[in-house]
């Protein structure tokens, strides 16, 4: 399954018409039929799509003594959970991945949710106890909303689905939009829209009449730290999870594509795939095809040949999806779609509107990506945490290697973290501006939703800055919405996402980690260079020059940047809400076309935005 709808009215009753009307705006995820069932007080809808063996033919909700389970998502170590269920919990022959969930629910009550190791989302109605239980893996790759604004309770797969219930408010959340403005979630249970809520990661929701009882079951904070440094060892317990996470999302019914950059990130999910029996793994590298089209044609051949090189070495078919033609806003709509939720937060996502419906059509139903592969990069946080712990010697050592300039390390690695808020004051009393807010947004905005005053969610409290700094990239930005966005984009092409670098026993891994163990000498991905020289050719393992998509996206978007935004703010909600100075972005535009790189993030956030905007109206 991969939608799922849970309506839940503790004083009345809901209709199977309504949840059917309902479930009409998730179809996009039903590409094997839906099931609605209505009892009493709680309504179900579901969207079939079969990806797994065992999935096939199931329908949702599953009922198991006055227990209703709607499950999307995935197990991803059925045999581990089969062993420690009691006997008589044990499901007969080969069961769904709901049947043991339900199964756990069963022996272990709330508890239950410790045992799960996969991606998942659920909801499950415990008709004795009359409450409802939501809930959402660690990784987060699964969405979950919920609204308790309107009449009861509902929850859904997608916000806008949400949004539709009845008493539901259908106004946008100007706070969040602000904050996604700055890049910084810090409220990440609240959603761009008034009234509706995140099931936010590794966390339960627990409705029962009197309110939401919100229960953090994965604390990555909480992890014991790894006694162990030596790298040889780290490394090859990485490679043992790597290895347990990729043969997890193999179990599909068809062969899988890959999704492959001349990145180590794809490269060694690839390589791993093939050497625990990836059956007929085919490929698809988004690639010019003259290279002469890039804007750096030499770095374009070195990706083009690493991708070469390793589909030679694993006998891995690839075919190109040429990136010649591509520009920004080309065409604007393929930014957006019915599944759209929010802003779109990749210029170059418009290109899977082309690739995603290719893999699909040659008959893929999954496809493995190197997405999240970056979280092991390391931080150079690390350096402060090794001289908080005293190693002094390594971490000036590791400080001096580094290609990154002494000054700038010390001052933001270092002073920045040993007294934190230290440079943002001293700018403020130099320059009389908050660093924290960026000039292009209105003054009076800012005040009015309090985005100078925002205070990050204290739940957590990391002993090392380095791993907090990893949770905020991962949990605290739109990094998650970003993969949501992504994964919806697939789904109403008929393809399921996997990313083996999301699997919660390498999540776990990453933060039991000692601080200074990602990053060491000045070389980041030091695990994954330890792991490539076991498994990819030296052609693949040498990584330089590097390809980033960023050039891509810079030539199509610095073309349209100016006429885009002229024609927007002839007509802009953003201006009309009060929330970006006009001025401030005609300057940030005209300097972005003059060649000031790093305000591309900000441009396109604005133009995507306003197209967001303009979607809703519509």
């Amino acid at each position: 399954m991969t939608g799922l709808l849970a309506a839940y009215r503790p004083e009345g009753s809901v209709s199977r018409g309504r949840v059917s009307d309902l479930l009409d705006a998730m179809d996009y995820r039903g590409h094997d039929g839906r099931n609605v069932a209505v009892d009493g007080p709680v309504g179900f809808g579901c969207q079939h799509f079969y990806t797994t063996p065992q999935a096939v033919g199931q329908v949702q909700p599953l009922t198991v003594d006055g227990v209703r389970l709607l499950f999307d998502g995935r197990i991803d170590d059925r045999d581990g959970l089969i062993e420690a269920l009691p006997d008589r919990r044990v499901p007969d022959g080969d069961p769904s991945d709901a049947a043991l969930v339900a199964a756990a629910y069963l022996a272990w009550d709330d508890s239950f949710l410790d045992r799960l190791v996969g991606v998942f989302a659920l909801a499950l109605r415990d008709g004795p106890r009359e409450r409802l239980l939501c809930a959402r893996g660690p990784a987060g790759v699964r969405d979950l909303y919920y609204s308790t604004a309107g009449e009861g309770v509902v929850v859904a797969s997608d916000a806008r689905v949400v949004r539709r219930w009845p008493g539901v408010p259908g106004g946008i959340d100007e706070r969040v939009l602000g904050e996604f403005l700055l890049g910084d979630l810090a409220t990440p249970r609240r959603t761009f829209y008034e009234g509706i809520r995140a099931v936010e990661p590794g966390t339960s929701v627990v409705f029962d009449g009197s309110g939401a009882d919100r229960t953090r079951y994965w604390d990555p904070a909480s992890f014991d730290r790894v006694g162990v440094r030596d790298p040889e060892v780290l490394a090859d317990r990485l490679a043992e999870r790597l290895r347990a996470a990729v043969s997890a999302r193999l179990r599909t019914r068809g062969d899988p594509y890959l999704l492959l950059s001349g990145g180590l990130d794809s490269t060694l999910v690839g390589a791993t795939a093939r050497r625990v029996g990836g059956g007929d793994l085919r490929a698809l590298s988004m690639q010019f095809a003259d290279p002469e089209n890039a804007d750096d044609p030499e770095r374009h051949r070195a990706e083009r040949r690493r991708v070469e090189v390793f589909a030679d070495e694993y006998d891995v078919p690839v075919e190109y999806h040429p990136l010649d033609g591509f520009r920004t806003l080309a065409d604007p709509d393929a930014h957006l779609s019915p599944t759209v939720e929010h802003p779109s937060l990749m210029p170059i996502g418009a290109l899977k509107t082309d690739v995603y419906p290719r893999m699909s059509g040659a008959g893929a139903s999954v496809f493995l990506t190197g997405e999240g592969g970056n979280s092991f990069d390391g931080t150079r946080l690390e350096y402060y945490d090794a001289l908080r712990e005293g190693r002094v010697h390594s971490a000036v050592r590791a400080m001096w290697a580094d290609p990154a300039p002494l000054r700038s390390i010390l001052a933001w690695n270092v002073l920045a973290a040993a007294a934190p808020g230290l440079t943002e004051r001293a700018v403020t009393a130099l320059t009389g501006d908050d660093p924290t807010v960026v000039p292009w947004l209105d003054d009076g905005f800012v005040d009015r939703v309090g985005l100078d005053e925002r205070t990050a969610d204290a739940a957590l409290s990391f002993d090392s800055e380095s791993a907090r700094q990893i949770f905020e990239q991962r949990y605290r930005s739109e990094y998650l919405l970003r993969v949501g966005h992504d994964r919806r984009k697939a789904l109403a092409a008929g393809l399921q996402p996997r990313h083996p670098y999301l699997d919660p026993r390498l999540l776990e891994f990453l933060f039991s980690l000692p601080p200074g163990a990602c990053i060491r000498d000045g070389q980041d991905k030091y695990f994954f260079r330890r792991l490539a020289e076991d498994v990819l050719p030296p052609a693949v393992r040498d990584q330089d020059p590097k390809f980033w998509f960023d050039s891509v996206v810079r030539r199509g978007l610095r073309e349209e940047a100016l006429g885009t935004v002229e024609a927007l703010l002839s007509d802009s909600e953003l201006v009309r809400r009060g929330i970006v100075d006009e001025g401030e972005l005609r300057r940030i535009a005209e300097a972005y076309v003059g060649g000031e790189d790093s305000l591309q993030d900000p441009v396109w956030k604005v133009v995507s935005t306003e197209l967001w905007l303009d979607s809703l109206a519509g």
